[in-house]
């Protein structure tokens, strides 16, 4: 796949960015960024046989150099073409309100918020925008009900969908961008009380990293190609059960 585009997609390394990169393999080049390359490395093992892809080790933390280091790593490595952006890191930090320090609220929201920020800031220079077309943000239901200890979380998520609005209708006709609302992801079964009760929250039960990367997948193709500004909710339910 030599000739296709490329789709950056942070946070590769999680459970949903492996089930993520996994399938995009199978059409795209690939941007894979993560924290360490001894987990980059790893994903090999779940790409296409025939995929084309370039690690990017990066902590999103820091802001104040990340859209200079992307662009000298684009550089380096001869990319622009680049087709989508699919925004999975996240710091899902859990504190109290009253115990919570700035710099802890201020990594949640760099990793979360403002480097999804720097890097579409990036991506829509017109070095690389030529065929940019497509921008997926992965929210979470706690940014519609909140949580114990997850203030900084859903304050967050709940920004990055503010944001992919905004950024829809400032991009729009060329590009669109939408946050995919997740809701419960299992990767193991449990019989913890708490685990119980959230699954039992979900009418169709705990979703599978695969429900969000099907939803991921068809944001990025023309099958969605008027859909812009959303925050579409895949969450098995749970958002109905909570009205």
């Amino acid at each position: 796949m030599s000739d296709s585009p490329y789709i950056l997609v942070s946070g590769a390394t999680s459970h949903i960015g492996q089930k993520v990169v996994s399938e995009l393999s199978k059409q795209y080049n690939l941007i894979l960024h993560g924290r360490r390359l001894e987990k980059l490395v790893l994903l090999s093992d779940v790409l296409s046989i025939d995929a084309k892809y370039v690690y990017w080790v990066y902590d999103l933390t820091n802001l104040q150099t990340l859209s200079s280091d992307l662009c000298t790593f684009l550089d380096s490595n001869s990319i622009t073409q680049i087709k989508g952006f699919v925004h999975i890191a996240g710091d899902m930090s859990v504190f109290p309100l009253k115990t919570g320090e700035y710099n802890d609220w201020l990594r949640v929201f760099n990793v979360n918020l403002f480097a999804a920020e720097e890097i579409l800031k990036v991506l829509i220079k017109k070095k690389y925008k030529n065929i940019l077309d497509s921008i997926v943000f992965i929210s979470s239901t706690y940014a519609h009900f909140g949580g114990r200890g997850q203030t900084a979380y859903s304050a967050s998520k709940a920004a990055l969908e503010s944001f992919a609005r905004g950024a829809a209708m400032e991009l729009a006709p060329k590009v669109r961008v939408n946050s995919i609302v997740s809701g419960g992801i299992a990767y193991a079964e449990s019989e913890d009380e708490y685990f119980v009760k959230m699954k039992q929250a979900h009418p169709l039960g705990f979703g599978k990293p695969d429900d969000i990367a099907n939803m991921v997948e068809y944001l990025l193709s023309d099958k969605s190609s008027w859909i812009t500004g959303q925050s579409i909710v895949v969450d098995g339910g749970y958002s109905i059960s909570n009205l």
